[in-house]
């Protein structure tokens, strides 16, 4: 977790810098929208992204271990989750299409350059194998019909959880929750 120390536990986080790499402290502004997902990667997140956004960052205690960090320009991410709205919406008629708009304005009206998304404390099992999981994943929403089987496979034998069921109907589901402010998609309490 890069922007600052305010939630301990097992999160994946969606944040936005001006740099294409992982951020150092101090590199995200505070002005840019950060979200949270707790033992959780919300399924908007992950549309944002292609297999070639995975990049390998160095764990500092085990350097033969590299952790997988997706990184993409904005503006490519939009263009992304914009051509896959028609396969969400299908697959997942739980989920509100105000949400899907409402997180598509955020990611639009972000300041920074750049979309991040670190999943090293949801990680499962070593670094390379937790890319091949994200690799997986991500061929869900591929045109390559055995990819996009392998991919919904994956994701439906450790991932769909949250997908089914009442949480199938949250927002948080597929957005994640705004850290120190909420989201517009996040209900008022």
């Amino acid at each position: 977790m890069q922007k600052g120390d305010e939630a301990m536990g097992s999160y994946s986080a969606l944040y936005f810098s001006d740099v294409d790499a992982l951020p150092e402290r101090g590199e995200i502004s505070d002005d840019a929208p950060y979200l949270q997902a707790r033992s959780h990667l919300p399924l908007l997140w992950l549309a944002l992204f292609r297999p070639e956004d995975i990049v390998d960052v160095p764990d500092p205690d085990e350097p033969a271990n590299p952790w997988p960090y997706l990184i993409a320009h904005r503006t490519k991410t939009v263009a992304t989750l914009a051509a896959r709205r028609e396969l969400l919406t299908l697959r997942f008629p739980a989920m509100n299409p105000d949400w899907f708009d409402q997180f598509a304005v955020v990611l639009e009206q972000a300041p920074s350059e750049f979309v991040h998304l670190d999943t090293v404390e949801i990680m499962v099992g070593t670094g390379p194998e937790w890319r091949q999981t994200l690799e997986a994943l991500l061929g869900m929403f591929e045109d390559d019909a055995s990819r996009a089987q392998a991919g919904w496979r994956q994701f439906n034998s450790g991932y769909s959880g949250p997908y089914e069921g009442e949480s199938a109907t949250w927002s948080w589901t597929y957005c994640g929750s705004g850290l120190g402010s909420p989201m517009p998609w996040e209900p008022a309490e």
